[in-house]
């Protein structure tokens, strides 16, 4: 009995892959950023500070269709949910290039 209330427990403490429990993931090109499971309202430039890049550097887009679809602006609020996915540009490239110009 003590060792199912252990793994009840351990369920209830982590997530898969050291995330934690109530966290989900995004995407910006290939790489990965974390989010509220229920979603959460971030900045154009909060997205790209959670995967690594900065919006002095990049725009982002996001993605409908598997290309890219709506700039979104560094000060534009949107909502974020796990599973979404976005794409970072270069400042100035062809965003619209089917060969992802700008990838990271």
């Amino acid at each position: 009995m003590a060792t199912a209330a252990k793994e009840q427990h351990g369920r209830d403490q982590g997530g898969h892959d050291g995330e934690a429990v109530g966290q989900g993931v995004f995407h910006v090109n290939d790489r990965q950023g974390h989010v509220n499971a229920r979603g959460e309202d971030v900045t154009g430039s909060e997205i790209l500070r959670r995967v690594e890049l900065t919006s002095e550097r990049y725009e982002l887009f996001t993605v409908k269709g598997g290309h890219a679809d709506k700039r979104i602006g560094p000060d534009e609020v949107v909502r974020v949910n796990p599973g979404d996915h976005f794409r970072a540009t270069l400042r100035g490239t062809d965003y619209s290039s089917p060969t992802g110009a700008g990838r990271s």
